[in-house]
């Protein structure tokens, strides 16, 4: 979560095919943690990373219509 805030921060919300949300996501996937190595495929993927980014972005009142909703 801290690495993808800095990212964000950094760069703001970007695209699953984004070259940095790709390299953030082999980081996230290289670190040790107790994920199901069967689930490795979809675990902290680009589409996932790019998602995280854009929860990050919905949660700032400034920006309109881009949020997804809170349910």
């Amino acid at each position: 979560m801290i690495l993808a805030l800095d990212f964000y921060l950094k760069h703001s919300a970007c695209g699953a095919r984004d070259k940095g949300v790709i390299s953030l996501s082999k980081l996230l996937n290289s670190l040790p943690t107790s994920k199901d190595p069967k689930d490795s495929a979809r675990f902290r993927n680009p589409n996932g990373v790019a998602l995280k980014l854009a929860n990050f972005q919905a949660g700032l009142p400034e920006i309109i219509g881009t949020q997804l909703p809170h349910k």
